[in-house]
C-alpha cells in the first residue's frame, strides 16, 4: 500500500539528490517543486532516521525549529518541496535517505 512524503529542502540540490536516491525504492508520483517566496516561511522539524519514523509527521523529526532560524546560504528558508508515495515496506529506507539529503518535515502542531 502506498504511503504519502512530503519533505522540505533547503535547496534544489538536496532536493534533488534525494529524489534520485528515492527512485531506487518502489516509488511513484514523486516530484520535485520550488517553493514560492511567501510559502517559506514555516515551521519545520529535521527529518531523523530512527526506525519507524514518520515522514511529514512529528513522529521522526527532531525538536521544533522556527524555518527562519535554520543555518545555511539561502538564510534558512526552506526552498524545495519534495513529495510522492512510497510502498509501505521502503518507508523506513525512504525516511533514512531524506533525512541523509537534509530533509525536513513541516510542524503540524
Amino acid at each position: 500500500m502506498p504511503t504519502p512524503i512530503h519533505a522540505y529542502f533547503k535547496s534544489e540540490n538536496d532536493a534533488e539528490s534525494a529524489n534520485a536516491a528515492l527512485q531506487r525504492l518502489r516509488v511513484k508520483n514523486i516530484t520535485v517543486e520550488e517553493i514560492p517566496e511567501s510559502g517559506r516561511t514555516i515551521t519545520v522539524l529535521p527529518i531523523f532516521h530512527g526506525g519507524g519514523g514518520t515522514v511529514g509527521g512529528t513522529v521522526g523529526a527532531a525538536p521544533t525549529q522556527d524555518n527562519s532560524e535554520l543555518s545555511g546560504k539561502d538564510n534558512g528558508s526552506v526552498t524545495h518541496l519534495l513529495e510522492g508515495e512510497v510502498e509501505e515496506s521502503d518507508y523506513d529506507e525512504a525516511t533514512r535517505i531524506l533525512s541523509e539529503n537534509n530533509g525536513y518535515a513541516r510542524n503540524e502542531s
